[in-house]
């Protein structure tokens, strides 16, 4: 029988990240049984303690206290951080932070906003990291990106005692913020923040301000009026990738000091971003009508018939709007959608491309790998679950065949 490894598990368990990681460590700890794993609460006064007197051969958790990572340090224990916080104290598994700022700005550029701003926690390097990311991509259009900085209400509850309340100085701030403007928030406690204080300043959202998160926490998500639009983290894959790497690192396989960047599955929109900042209103309502029939086989004849303008005039206008046609922004809705369907229900490619108004699964096939360099089997097999597909999820087939285009 193999010898016994305690794995001590540093988390304060919440719903959404901290739950998917967890889910990843378990789920390749489940193929492990000579591991132990046992959890303590990060931050706690007598953590410290809690490790000399159990001596665990690995450590898997979220650091931010900088003193706390000193000392750990100092103990000589294999460590794996999925925090992106405070400096490592070994190695860590985290999203590429850089990635997630660029695609944010990427999606606020494709529905043609003009003004944009950053919200984000006054500490923390993944935050400095989203910000470079978004400001570098705003940047390389001639678009400027205002920040504003807040201290985590978790750990500084200031005057208020509201539960994720909102802050005077931050309403001043978006007031005078030209209107509309795309907000882009470090993460989504700041985008439930952002949204509380747009409401109690009359500032309405996404009409002034559209507001977008990270870490696709649903709960919070929703909890959200109206709800919060947000980046997904690769939660479940952190979580998987870091007890591997703690693995191998413990064997002597792997360097302690490795670094680990993976991409984000995609963005979830919701109604905090749901209307397009276009100045047009026929590029407005054409976009409108792509967002709600995509899944029916949208074509550009439905949509010039609809609208009484012709092919030539839409198309010019959406150049303008965008600096690409038509047809470039139905296909980006679609792959949107399938990326939310690939990563989130069990469908088959073929049920897959129906759903989003293509005739095929080879169709679904030719557009990820013009838009993604991929296929819709590698995408999913990267952002889904490590180890299964989700039980319970939706494995049926379309219901209505799409037009063709």
């Amino acid at each position: 029988m193999s010898q016994e490894r305690k794995i001590l598990l540093i988390f304060t368990p919440k719903v959404g990240y901290q739950h998917e990681v967890l889910e990843g460590v378990r789920q390749y700890t489940a193929q492990l049984p000579g591991w132990s794993l046992n959890g303590a609460y990060q931050n706690h006064p007598d953590l410290l303690r809690l490790i000399k007197r159990q001596r665990p051969v690995g450590i898997l958790g979220l650091f931010e206290n900088p003193e706390q990572v000193r000392a750990i340090n100092r103990l000589r224990i294999a460590c794996v951080d999925v925090a992106g916080i405070a400096a490592p104290p070994g190695a860590q598994v985290e999203v590429d932070n850089e990635k997630v700022g660029r695609m944010a700005a990427t999606f606020f550029l494709g529905q043609g906003f003009k003004q944009f701003a950053y919200l984000g926690e006054a500490t923390g390097a993944f935050v400095r990291k989203r910000l470079a990311g978004f400001a570098a991509t705003l940047k390389a259009v001639g678009a400027d990106c205002p920040t504003f900085f807040l201290a985590d209400p978790e750990k500084n509850f200031g005057s208020s005692a509201e539960w994720f309340g909102t802050d005077r100085r931050l309403g001043q701030w978006l007031g005078k913020l030209p209107r509309p403007t795309a907000l882009f928030c470090s993460h989504d406690q700041f985008g439930l923040i952002a949204i509380n204080t747009c409401r109690k300043f009359g500032l309405s959202v996404p009409f002034d301000i559209s507001v977008l998160g990270v870490d696709d926490n649903a709960l919070m998500c929703h909890l959200a009026s109206p709800s919060l639009s947000s980046i997904r983290q690769p939660g479940l894959q952190i979580g998987f990738r870091a007890a591997k790497l703690l693995d191998e690192i413990i064997l002597g396989r792997a360097d302690p000091r490795t670094i680990l960047n993976l991409d984000s599955p995609g963005i979830e929109q919701r109604d905090s971003t749901r209307p397009l900042a276009v100045d047009d209103p026929d590029v407005a309502r054409a976009m409108e009508m792509i967002q709600r029939n995509f899944g029916r086989g949208v074509t550009i004849q439905t949509l010039t018939g609809a609208m009484a303008i012709s092919r030539r005039s839409l198309e010019l206008k959406f150049k303008r709007t965008f600096g690409q046609g038509i047809w470039i922004q139905v296909q980006k809705t679609r792959l949107h959608h399938a990326q939310n369907l690939l990563c989130q229900t069990n469908l088959k490619m073929s049920a897959v491309a129906y759903r989003v108004g293509l005739t095929s699964g080879a169709h679904l096939t030719k557009m990820f790998r013009e838009h993604l360099a991929c296929t819709p089997s590698a995408y999913r097999q990267r952002f889904r679950s490590p180890s299964s597909a989700h039980p319970g999820l939706s494995t049926g087939g379309p219901t209505a065949k799409p037009k063709p285009r």
